[in-house]
Order: structure tokens, then C-alpha cells, then sequence
């Protein structure tokens, strides 16, 4: 019953996994979560402006498909290159330097102003895309027999 995942052979090397590997984990962790707070915000926001640029008829503005391959594209493959590729200090320095671990950086990375601003920028974003679109639509012909409406929507 006291097992463990892993199991390390000498307390010397907890030092480096605690400092190094933690921090980078929490910085990780935290960034992956306003990403996907920010990617549900940036995803809704065009069903919202659609709402009501189609006077809430329930009319979805995207493809079950297109749903599909969003969250399978923007969730799957943003985390592995975080994994990979984002290290905010060296290595080296953050094993000569502990105290780096509970710096305020860390802290604020996922503080609620950083959280907040994602999902407004994710809005905002989503928003201005949705509109833009709608906007460059609005120039091209209808056509009614191929199940468009006559004021661009879909």
C-alpha cells in the first residue's frame, strides 16, 4: 500500500527534482490552463455574435466537424509543445538558486488578473473575428437554392 510512481536512489538528487522539474511544471501547468480558458472564450465568442447576429434562431455558426477538429488541434497539440520548448530560466540556474522556485513570477502566472485578461482577450478576439467575417460576407450574392439566406447569414 506505500508505493510510489517513481522512486529516487539518492536525496541529492531531489533537490534538482523539486527546484528545476517543479517549477517548470507549475509554470506549465498554469499556462496550460488560462490556454484553455482562453481557446473556450475565443471558440464561444463567435456562437454569441452569431446568436444574435441571427436573431437567436439556434442556427450554429460552425460545422460539428469544425468543433471536433478545434478542440482536438488547439488542446492536443499546444501542451506538447509547451512540454517541450518553454523554460522561462536555465536550468542551472534554478539548481543554484532554490529560492527561485517561490519567486513572485510564479505566483502571478496564474494569479486572477492573468487569468481574467485571457479570457477577455479571447473574447475579444473571437469577437472581432466573428464580425470581420460577417462584415467581408455581407458584399457576396446570395444564394438562396444553395440554402443561404439573403442577408449572408448561413
Amino acid at each position: 500500500a506505500r508505493s510510489a510512481d517513481f522512486a529516487i536512489g539518492e536525496f541529492r538528487l531531489l533537490r534538482r527534482l523539486m527546484s528545476v522539474h517543479g517549477r517548470y511544471s507549475n509554470l506549465r501547468t498554469a499556462e496550460l490552463v488560462k490556454y484553455i480558458l482562453y481557446k473556450n472564450c475565443c471558440f464561444c465568442a463567435p456562437q454569441l455574435v452569431y446568436a444574435g447576429y441571427s436573431m437567436f434562431s439556434g442556427q450554429s455558426i460552425q460545422h460539428s466537424w469544425i468543433i471536433l477538429w478545434y478542440n482536438i488541434l488547439f488542446t492536443g497539440l499546444p501542451p506538447l509543445l509547451l512540454a517541450n520548448f518553454d523554460c522561462d530560466v536555465p536550468e542551472e540556474v534554478i539548481a543554484a538558486h532554490p529560492e527561485i522556485y517561490s519567486a513572485p513570477d510564479r505566483v502571478a502566472a496564474m494569479g486572477g488578473r492573468a487569468v481574467l485578461l485571457g479570457q477577455l482577450n479571447g473574447l475579444w478576439q473571437g469577437a472581432v473575428i466573428t464580425v470581420g467575417t460577417l462584415m467581408a460576407m455581407a458584399d457576396f450574392p446570395s444564394d438562396s437554392a444553395a440554402g443561404y439566406a439573403e442577408d449572408g447569414a448561413f
